[in-house]
């Protein structure tokens, strides 16, 4: 008994997202206002990727009969020597199982083993069937020098040695074995299992993916419930006392978004590309002019869409082939933190576009403060290092504004 193995594989990844979020707001009233985001988001999964670095950790490689007809010649060979010495050892059996002929000296001793000559005949053919349909159409056999090479080889030899017992001596000395794989599989080797359709995976090779692409994008509006700043400019760049301010909001995430390729294992897509139904509401609490406290509350609705993904057993399905599934819908609750300093009430301006796979990373909301100068274009970064052995080692989110306001 032994196992078949292709061997080792290393694949380090390094995730890098940036999103840039146009944002516009257009106030209609003092308490009413509508903008759109637009996020343009680039994604890159950095990869490397190894296979069998110390080229001997497999013992099964490509089979060679596929690709060269010599190879094929020395299986189909065998094949037929096997055959051949059943034939004749059969038909020295026929011809020995009556008399006159089974009196005979060499029917004697022959009948005196006709157990075991049937079951060599019975063995040799199953042996000699079943490696010629491995050895002719499967894509790997085991490698030179292996344990499983060397096994079958002795199989060879030791049917050689029992047919030469019964005078049938059709199985060459030459004829050593099928013809093995000469080499563990290299890293393209590797890359043609995966893009190969003869080898029924059929997908992207592993190499760092890059996209660039339009966001989901989101439409909606606010309304200013309540605000005790006062509609002064002075009561509002220096408050006194318990200040407080609240806004609902509505959006609808539109599927502009690209998903993620089900043929490609590693890539990032940059969106859901899934209508979504979200309503926020904002909260801000001012003490003096040296303590604020923002929060903002959000219930998404994900309406439900046709997906396409991979189904399988293997690596939790990532192999298994493309198919089409209906994501259901479902609802998300969630408060989120906000850190900032001065009034904004301009909460588009600070829209947040993230992106975790598998980490949980935190990224805080900007700081946005629409009543001092704000440049057109104005650029922040954020950076997020994510869990230990997330897949996600690094997060960017970027964020460019835009405000129109009614004054």
């Amino acid at each position: 008994n032994f196992g078949l193995t292709l061997g080792t594989t290393r694949l380090d990844l390094r995730a890098h997202v940036t999103a840039i979020p146009f944002v516009i707001e257009a106030g209609l009233t003092r308490r009413f206002s509508l903008g759109i985001n637009i996020p343009y988001v680039f994604t890159r999964n950095s990869a490397f990727f190894d296979v069998n670095p110390k080229r001997r950790e497999g013992n099964v490689g490509f089979n060679p009969a596929l690709a060269v007809p010599a190879a094929a010649a020395v299986n189909a060979t065998m094949f037929t020597q096997f055959n051949t010495a059943a034939a004749t050892l059969q038909a020295s059996l026929d011809a020995c199982a009556n008399p006159p002929a089974s009196a005979t000296p060499q029917c004697i001793g022959l009948n005196a083993q006709r157990g075991n000559a049937q079951s060599l005949i019975a063995n040799s053919t199953a042996f000699a069937g079943g490696v010629n349909q491995i050895y002719s159409t499967s894509p790997f056999v085991p490698i030179r020098n292996t344990d499983a090479q060397l096994a079958i080889e002795a199989r060879v030899a030791a049917f050689r040695a029992l047919y030469a017992q019964f005078g049938v001596n059709s199985i060459a000395a030459g004829t050593t074995g099928p013809f093995a794989a000469q080499n563990t599989l290299t890293l393209r080797d590797a890359q043609t299992v995966l893009t190969d359709p003869r080898f029924g995976v059929q997908a992207d090779p592993l190499r760092t993916s890059d996209r660039s692409h339009v966001g989901d994008i989101d439409v909606g509006g606010k309304f200013l419930l309540l605000d005790t700043f006062g509609n002064t400019t002075a009561a509002r760049m220096e408050p006194h006392g318990l200040n407080f301010r609240a806004s609902v909001g509505g959006v609808v995430r539109l599927p502009t978004g690209q998903a993620e390729s089900p043929n490609n294992f590693i890539d990032i897509g940059g969106g859901q590309g899934q209508t979504d139904l979200e309503g926020r509401l904002f909260a801000d609490v001012l003490v003096g002019s040296r303590f604020w406290q923002s929060f903002i509350l959000r219930y998404n609705n994900q309406l439900g869409d046709d997906q396409f993904m991979r189904l399988g057993e293997a690596l939790h399905g990532e192999l298994g082939r493309a198919v089409r599934r209906v994501r259901d819908t479902a609802t998300e609750r969630r408060p989120e933190p906000v850190d900032a300093a001065g009034v904004d009430d301009m909460p588009f301006a600070t829209g947040q576009q993230h992106r975790h796979e598998r980490s949980r990373a935190q990224v805080h909301a900007s700081p946005t403060d629409v009543e001092s100068r704000l440049p057109f274009g104005a650029f922040i970064e954020h950076e997020a290092a994510s869990a230990t052995n997330a897949g996600v080692v690094e997060q960017q989110v970027d964020v460019v504004g835009l405000v129109i306001r009614r004054y």
